[in-house]
């Protein structure tokens, strides 16, 4: 049992770390790759049906991080979250690398 918390916490730190590393992103990589980075979540999410980082901490593609993690802290409406994580947020990303790399 305590094998599988841990597993699901070292997942878990992963998921943050990448999202923080995409964030600082803007900061040390150009845009342009920051942008294929989020094609390549996209073209994930298209192929496979959501994250990998998900299915490894959870055994299901089901948006269970975002749902346990972020929409209970935040005050945006659950049923947009998607849209703002997914699209919204990493376009906003990519314009302050722009620019912010100009």
């Amino acid at each position: 049992m305590q094998i599988s918390k841990f597993r699901k916490n070292l997942w878990f730190i992963l998921h943050v770390l990448f999202f923080a590393v995409m964030i600082s992103s803007i900061f040390w990589l150009r845009w342009y790759r920051i942008l294929l980075v989020l094609i390549l979540l996209r073209i994930q999410d298209f192929v496979l049906g959501g994250c990998i980082f998900t299915r490894i901490e959870y055994w299901t593609f089901k948006r269970q991080w975002i749902e346990y993690h972020y929409v209970r802290m935040s005050k945006l409406p659950t049923k947009y979250f998607a849209l703002y994580i997914d699209w919204i947020f990493p376009i906003v990303i990519i314009m302050l690398a722009y620019f912010i790399q100009k």
